[in-house]
């Protein structure tokens, strides 16, 4: 996947938190008038389908995560690869050796 389109979609989920978080309040004073008005004053049976798509957008505000996790997750996984890929591996030891020559130097010298 190409980086740009991933910070595109981490900028994304921000925005998606937000939408459902709106929607799950307006859906929840919708589903309280209708308890209200339709089923108190009319006698009209509830329907549960409104709850349930309450429900829904209750659940995506939760699970749907901010976007500094997103970006945390991204930072994390992309460390993960440098780590693994046999390029750093070699980089760290070469690196680890250069600085264990001039420790050795240093300590030679004193």
């Amino acid at each position: 996947m190409d980086f740009a389109l991933i910070i595109y979609l981490v900028q994304l989920t921000g925005n998606l938190s937000d939408f459902f978080i709106v929607t799950m309040f307006l859906s929840g004073t919708g589903l309280t008038a209708y308890a209200i008005f339709a089923c108190g004053a009319y006698g009209q049976p509830f329907k549960f389908k409104y709850v349930i798509a309450w429900l829904v957008c209750a659940l995506f505000a939760v699970v749907i995560p901010s976007e500094k996790t997103a970006y945390a997750m991204l930072a994390a996984h992309t460390a993960e690869k440098v780590y693994d890929s046999p390029e750093a591996k070699q980089l760290m030891d070469k690196s680890i050796k250069a600085l264990n020559i001039k420790l050795d130097e240093i300590i030679i010298k004193k």
